[in-house]
């Protein structure tokens, strides 16, 4: 493990990060000396499969939050009211 500053990490960047992804290096980060990050190189295929699943979560989420607004919307809705008749009354 290697142990890298700041001011190395901006200079070298892409060549910190080649190593990282082709040798699986890994470096502490420093900041006047003291350790504020940890580099290390990820699995790739897992990490595509996490983002894939926050999208699904994400997705499910936002359809519970539109059934929700749904349901408040109908029973809101005042009774024997038309949604035509309401679209066109706001369009006046």
């Amino acid at each position: 493990m290697g142990i890298i500053g700041i001011g190395e990490l901006q200079e070298q960047a892409s060549r910190i990060l080649q190593q990282v992804r082709e040798k699986k290096a890994t470096y502490i980060i420093t900041d006047q000396g003291r350790p504020v990050a940890l580099l290390v190189p990820l699995d790739t295929e897992q990490m595509e499969a996490l983002i894939r699943e926050a999208g699904k979560q994400a997705i499910l989420e936002g359809w519970v939050v539109y059934a929700r607004m749904a349901e408040e919307i109908r029973q809101a809705w005042p009774p024997g009211q038309f949604t035509q008749a309401v679209l066109d009354e706001v369009r006046r």
